[in-house]
């Protein structure tokens, strides 16, 4: 197997520790860098943050968010920003 192919190219991520553990997944705020307490003064991702995140999604394919309805639409909003 390439080294490509053995890299996770799925993501689950939750907003729930609890969840998390369960279907062993990862926390959202973690996994695509987002703050905790956000405000317009740290919405924007600094370089080399944002080369973290970059080379974290690099090979990843699909992003399933569990439990979807428990996420406020703030937090979709934040995750949209992330990911464009």
């Amino acid at each position: 197997m390439g080294e490509i192919e053995s890299k996770m190219l799925v993501f689950v991520i939750t907003s729930i520790g609890v969840i998390t553990f369960n279907i062993r997944g990862m926390i959202i705020h973690s996994t695509l860098l987002i703050s905790i307490i956000t405000t317009n003064k740290n919405l924007d991702i600094e370089d080399k943050r944002l080369k973290k995140l970059q080379n974290k999604l690099e090979n990843v394919k699909y992003i399933i968010i569990d439990e979807k309805s428990m996420i406020r639409y703030q937090m979709l909003s934040l995750i949209d920003m992330q990911l464009h």
